[in-house]
Formats: structure tokens, sequence, C-alpha cells
């Protein structure tokens, strides 16, 4: 009797032991149909090992977690979730996580007016206030988005709530410093601010500095334009636009007349970054790079420098150490694809965004993309300049100035429609 009693203990565990329990094995993503797409697109996971019970494991794109539609041993249907992004599609059980292959996440684009109707001067209500040639925005510390207003000579600032009211100038073009409701502005282009919340604005000739209890004066450059470094209003530019500061203090600032990239420090300095002033596109460092007509800039945490050239029809690359590389672009025209073929006309703004993707105000009437892989895409606009709220099929721009990121979407200066339009993406 004992030894039958052994054996039938040996026979039990024996059995447990070769039983397949298919919770407890590894499973295996082996592939993904479709690999793009918007999101609430279905996709097909295939692999094998999979649990059948969705009740024990979740599926996730790029860390955010999907709809489970089915599942068996073998495939798994999911709807991609909003706001994934692109990136890996993993498969998490209580034995870990399970990667596969990337999915490209492809936006749903969404144009709407912010603020702004025909063209002219008009403070209150957004839907009716009206704006003559916005060129550029920024949010300040309150979430307000203030725009130059260009041939008004004025900044104007756009509310959460939807009010536009007149941040500063006079309406009367001009140089006298003061207050915010004394001082006069002189076509005000581009605006940064630093981190102690000064406004720092772009005008024909000059640098501007707006503190945060509303006092204007001049920062850098004179009366007239021209070329010359030097301290305060001893320097001279030519059309400066777009500016950033860097990790250091410093403004960077697009001369664009200048074909320079210059740099002001804390104290006033201008100095030259780089350019020798020929309008030519000449990969090199510092003085001895060339560069075509800059127009905007982005910056990065290390304060690499993304820069548009409106006349050489490129995005260049400036690094801390000013060695200039070429992005994306040759001649002037227009083509998405990889950023060896893809062709800009005459780009304006730029911006930056956490994941390194770069949105450009193409000025034939588009805003495009240069995403971390390398890849260039339109957003919206079909290159026909035009009117239209909507998605990216029917969007429509008249000559898009800037763009700002903000969150999930961009704030877009729609220079000839005379409006400030948002573009989201989701």
């Amino acid at each position: 009797m004992k030894h039958a009693y052994l054996n039938f203990i040996l026979t039990i565990y024996l059995a447990s032991c070769s039983t397949e329990d298919p919770i407890k094995k590894t499973s295996v993503i082996e592939s993904i149909n479709p690999s793009s797409g918007k999101y609430n697109t279905e996709v097909t996971i295939t692999g094998s090992n999979f649990d059948p019970s969705a009740k024990t494991f979740i599926v996730t794109f790029n860390g955010v977690q999907s709809e489970i539609i089915s599942a068996n041993e073998k495939q798994i249907i999911v709807k991609v979730p909003k706001g994934a992004k692109t990136g890996k599609v993993a498969l998490e059980t209580t034995l870990g996580i399970t990667e596969g292959p990337e999915f490209e996440y492809v936006y749903t684009i969404t144009v709407s007016t912010i603020a702004g109707s025909t063209q002219g001067f008009e403070d209150g209500a957004a839907t009716s206030a009206k704006f003559d040639s916005p060129v550029a925005a920024v949010i300040d510390p309150n979430g307000n988005i203030l725009v130059a207003d260009r041939f008004n000579h004025r900044i104007r600032k756009i509310s959460p709530a939807g009010q536009v009211s007149t941040f500063a100038g006079t309406g009367v073009r001009g140089s006298l410093d003061g207050d915010l409701n004394t001082a006069q502005l002189s076509g005000p282009n581009y605006m940064v601010y630093d981190s102690e919340g000064n406004l720092y604005v772009s005008e024909l000739t000059r640098i501007r500095k707006i503190t945060p209890s509303g006092q204007v004066s001049v920062f850098a450059g004179g009366s007239t334009q021209g070329f010359a470094d030097g301290t305060g209003i001893d320097a001279r530019f030519n059309n400066p636009t777009g500016m950033a500061f860097s990790s250091k203090g410093d403004l960077i600032v697009m001369d664009r007349d200048n074909n320079r990239i210059r740099r002001i420090s804390s104290g006033g300095i201008v100095s030259t970054f780089i350019g020798d002033g020929t309008a030519a596109s000449i990969d090199g460092t510092g003085t001895s790079a060339q560069i075509n007509g800059p127009w905007g800039v982005a910056i990065d945490k290390l304060d690499n420098l993304y820069v548009t050239e409106f006349a050489g029809f490129k995005i260049r690359k400036v690094n801390s150490a000013g060695q200039v590389t070429t992005i994306s672009g040759t001649t002037a025209g227009f083509q998405d694809g990889e950023v060896s073929i893809a062709l800009f006309n005459q780009v304006y703004g730029i911006s930056l965004d956490n994941e390194s993707n770069l949105y450009i105000a193409d000025g034939r009437h588009r805003i495009r993309k240069i995403s971390n892989f390398n890849m260039v895409t339109t957003l919206a606009g079909n290159g026909l300049p035009g009117f239209a709220d909507g998605d990216e099929s029917v969007a429509r721009f008249n000559l898009p100035y800037s763009v700002t990121i903000q969150g999930n979407h961009l704030i877009v200066a729609d220079r000839l429609n005379f409006k400030i339009r948002k573009l989201l993406m989701e």
C-alpha cells in the first residue's frame, strides 16, 4: 500500500509538470496591422500565448492604454487611444511587458479661429475683433495670447475668455518709450519672454523690452537700418525677426536682411554669432558659415537652434558651438517625405515641442511638420491662399507667419486672413 500511494503522488506531480498553463507562458507579439493610423483605428495584434480573457492584460500604444475589442490566444484587436503619439505597441501581463513593433500615430487635425474678423483695428469679443497683419503670437505667464499686430503698431492680447484688448502701443508708428499706454511701437514683429517675465519685441531696426511692470524701452539697436556690433543703441540691425533665449541668458536674434544670426548678452552687448553677411546657404562654423535670410528660430534644452531660412528655402541647425548644418530643403518648391528630399518655399516661423518635432509656417499657405523620425509632412493647408476652418482636408490659410506650440495645439498667426487660428492635434 505504501508503494502504491507513493506512485500515485508521483503520477500527480508529473502530470502537473506536463500541463501547459497558457496564462503563465510569455506572450509574443509578431505583427500589428495596420502599423499607422489615427485614434480609434482598429489594430489587430498577431502573436502567440495571448490570454483570451481581456481582464488579465492591457495593451498600450507608446505607454497609453488602449481599449480591447476582442482577444484569443493568437490575436488581439484593440482601438488606438487618443494622444498616444508614435511609439511601441506593448502587451502587459502578470509575467511582465512584451514590446511589439512601432505604431505610427497619425494626428487628427482640426483648425479653428481663435480671434479676428476683417482687416482693421477693433478690440472686443474675439469674433468681432480686428487685426491688421498679425505676424506672431506668444503665450504669456497667465495663458493670454499676445499678438504682434504689425500694421496697427500694437501688441494685442487675447484672454482665455476670448476678449481682445490692446496690450501695448498707441497705434501711432514711432519709437517713444514709456508705459504700455503711451509707448509707441514701429511694426512689431516677433516676441519672446525671458525667465523673469520680460517681453522682447523685434522691430524694423531694433529690439524693444517690456518689463512685467509695463515699461517699454529700447534694448538694442538704433533708429536706422544697418549692420554694426556694439552695445545697446550703438548696434545696428536690418529687419530682425525671430528670437530665442539660450540657457546662458543670451538673446539670439535672426537678423534677416543682414543674413546673420546675432547674439545679445544680458548687458545689451550685440555680437555676430553666425554668418558673414553673404546671402548664401553654406554649412560651417560661426562667421565662416553663410545663411540666407534667417527668419524663425526655435531652441532646445542643449541650446541647439533650429532656423528657417526664408530666402534659402531651408531648415538649418546651429549647435551651441556655432556649427551650422542643413536639416532639410534644397531649392524652392513643395514636397513632403524624408528630410533629404523635402522641399520648402519661403519658410517663416518655427516651433519645437517636447518630443523634438518641429512645426513650420510655410509661406505657401501650409503648416508643415518635421518629425523626430526625420520625416516632413503637411498638417494642414493645400498650397493655395484661402480661409476655411475644419479638418486637414478642408482647412485653408493665407500666409501663415508663425506657429506657437501650446500643449496639443498650435497657435497660428494667419497674416493675410487677419486672424489668429488654432490647429488642434489629437
